[in-house]
């Protein structure tokens, strides 16, 4: 990632001066930066999301095969599953209109590497890969069409225990569509399930939460080519009921990096301690408060 960055901070820098002062919105610029930023987050957990419902698919299937075709529909949009030796996965969405509740839209192939072993049981690794002839494509709402691109082991899944796993993803490609503008990124931060458990009764009421390693943050380049370091202060949580994306708690704080990797700016993000669907949210840069309701 790092032989990119001379580009990704000139064009940083040119839209920090245009949109860091808004007359009518002074914190308009950052409001923007976070959404990319964390937009972005949520398409680097997206494998996550995809293996874990796999984990409830194995997990069904097994206590009931016959169910097989319908648990397809209502965790994957009816995507095709296939097997060749029941370790590695490859799930295909025929076409963006196959969607589900609380979920993603997805058109391509991505494969799951389970070797064999369930994601709840502790020490488990799974490894995802989607690579760029499969053409892997995401569509989200404030950004259009998105294509992935992640090379075989750069996507990792451990189980810490049966509901908390550590995700880690190294040069996490997304290209736009629209404008083909992309971001590279990477992450380490582990995801605990808080309520509910992996199986099909639980998805629609499970709750979970996202924490960066101590010392270790989320850093890459968004779609304007703004470098940032992403840390979570305190964890963020997730609510299916809400919807996909939708975040409710935690704090977050985000670092605008120069070219030899210094901090030059910061946003602290706060959601407050508990989950509230639609905000608010207290956005906080140079001692000045914004509370912006998602």
């Amino acid at each position: 990632m790092k032989k990119i960055l001379p580009i990704l901070f000139a064009a940083a820098s040119l839209l920090v001066s245009c949109h860091k002062s808004s007359p009518n919105d002074p914190m308009l610029y950052y409001r923007q930066w976070y959404d990319e930023v964390s937009n972005v987050n949520d398409l680097v957990l997206d494998p996550f999301n995809i293996s874990y419902r796999l984990e409830v698919y194995l997990n069904a299937t097994k206590a009931a095969p016959s169910r097989a075709d319908a648990l397809r529909q209502s965790l994957f949009g009816g995507a095709a599953i296939a097997s060749a030796d029941q370790k590695s996965y490859t799930i295909t969405y025929n076409t963006l209109e196959t969607t589900v509740t609380q979920d993603l839209n997805r058109e391509g192939a991505i494969t799951i590497h389970t070797y064999g072993v369930s994601l709840t049981d502790p020490g488990a690794v799974w490894t995802v890969e989607i690579p760029e002839s499969e053409q892997f494509m995401v569509g989200m709402v404030n950004f259009g069409l998105m294509e992935i691109r992640v090379d075989d082991g750069a996507y990792r899944i451990e189980a810490l225990s049966a509901s908390k796993w550590k995700v880690t993803a190294v040069d996490y490609y997304m290209l736009m569509a629209s404008n083909h503008s992309f971001a590279l990124w990477d992450l380490m931060a582990t995801v605990t399930q808080t309520k509910g458990a992996p199986v099909e009764s639980d998805l629609a009421t499970a709750e979970f939460a996202l924490e960066t390693l101590p010392g270790v943050p989320i850093e890459g380049s968004n779609f304007s080519r703004v470098y940032t370091r992403y840390v979570i202060e305190s964890p963020v949580l997730y609510q299916a009921s809400c919807g996909f994306q939708s975040k409710g708690g935690g704090k977050e704080a985000l670092y605008l990096l120069d070219t030899s990797l210094k901090n030059t700016d910061t946003l602290t993000v706060d959601r407050g301690t508990t989950f509230v669907c639609g905000g608010p949210v207290t956005f906080t840069h140079d001692k000045t408060d914004y509370i912006y309701y998602y």
